[in-house]
């Protein structure tokens, strides 16, 4: 009998070009080239009519089921689908790592059940008793789980810490399509058709949601620090979240507001990349962003931080700097060498492109992911 995959996305596709669904349609090109069904169940598909009609081209049914409207009725929807498609193997991701959809898959007799974690965040119990309560909870949530799978190492330390037995923890680092985020001799060009940007200055790109983890008021601070340098930077923030207004008030305290641009969501940022110097990453405890990937592969440096899976991304000196956690002065600092070194910047440009050729492409993540799949499928084959 073949195999036969359902996808549970706790995730809601808004186009096709970002760095999930391009993740999930490849894997799922990849696996039925090799006669594997795939099914992707998304938790709400109403804001993306693109999606499941190019899935469906591509061989692969989707659906709709929302795990928030209630335990029972998600049991209900999966059960309907594992029964209409023979599904026999289910992968969550986007869930927490304790919630119930793994056990849910089980008991309606779903052998092969597979976990990724995509959840950034440093984990720092303040008690004992808590440590052991959340790795009981952990054991227990993932009892079926055949694989957990990591992003990267990071999130795989943080698993197995939260009690999650290492032997079912795998890292498989995320994916972004190269074809599409690429470097474009023409990106100032065309970025400066609609932005008035000065030949000299260095333009620096964030790609982050405006949340207190992400730690973009570290990002502003320091290009207001780099113009108290006077260091010639213009700041393109893509995104929003409800940190706007206090950006929008450290640009005015330093008297940048009129480098900082925010541009809100902006669904396809390629050509905002294109167009930039540097790269600007200050989260902290970050799994493994797709922005970052994206940047490299546009052939910019990264400026990031020195925390999470950070650091598996970029190779400090290579393709980029580390700054230190949380403070604005390192940051200005790793930019200011990065800028104000033209050949030093295309440099670093240049090996994060071949990084990302080398190691993060959809293709290799699609293949890594195949050969988890068979290694689960090998090691259980007397269990269909």
């Amino acid at each position: 009998m073949p195999e036969r995959i359902a996808f549970l996305l706790d995730y809601a596709p808004r186009w096709l070009g970002s760095g999930v669904d391009s993740t999930y349609l490849r894997l799922c090109q990849a696996l039925v080239k090799r006669n594997v069904e795939c099914v992707v169940v998304y938790s709400d598909m109403s804001r993306s009519e693109d999606t499941p009609r190019v899935f469906r081209q591509n061989g692969v049914q989707t659906w709709a089921l929302n795990y928030s409207k209630g335990a029972l009725r998600y049991y209900q929807g999966l059960g309907q689908i594992i029964s209409r498609h023979q599904i026999t193997t289910v992968h969550s991701a986007f869930f927490n790592y304790f919630n119930a959809v793994p056990w849910l898959a089980r008991l309606r007799g779903v052998k092969h059940i597979l976990f990724t974690e995509y959840t950034s965040g440093v984990w720092e119990p303040n008690s004992w008793w808590k440590v052991r309560l959340a790795c009981l909870r952990g054991r227990v949530a993932n009892w079926p789980v055949k694989r957990v799978v990591a992003v990267s190492d990071f999130i795989k330390n943080r698993l197995v810490k939260i009690g999650i037995p290492p032997e079912k923890v795998v890292r498989a680092y995320l994916g972004v399509d190269s074809d599409r985020y690429t470097p474009n001799a023409e990106g100032r060009e065309r970025l400066a058709q609609e932005y008035p940007l000065p030949p000299e200055d260095v333009i620096l790109v964030a790609v982050s949601t405006f949340l207190p983890w992400k730690r973009v008021p570290v990002t502003v601070e320091a290009c207001g620090l780099l113009a108290q340098r006077g260091v010639p930077v213009r700041l393109f923030l893509c995104g929003k979240g409800p940190q706007r207004d206090d950006l929008e008030e450290i640009a005015r305290r330093f008297g940048i507001k009129d480098r900082v641009h925010f541009l809100g969501h902006i669904p396809n940022v390629v050509k905002v990349l294109q167009g930039a110097d540097i790269f600007v990453h200050a989260s902290t405890g970050e799994a493994f962003a797709f922005a970052v990937l994206e940047a490299m592969a546009c052939g910019l440096p990264v400026v990031g931080s020195r925390s999470g899976g950070m650091g598996e991304a970029v190779v400090d000196g290579v393709t980029g700097l580390l700054a230190t956690p949380l403070d604005p002065t390192s940051f200005a600092d790793a930019v200011e060498k990065v800028a104000l070194d033209q050949n030093l910047r295309r440099k670093m440009g240049a090996e994060a492109r071949k990084r990302v050729e080398r190691n993060f492409t959809l293709d290799i993540h699609a293949l890594n992911m195949i050969r988890i799949y068979e290694s689960v499928w090998n090691q259980t084959g007397n269990d269909r």
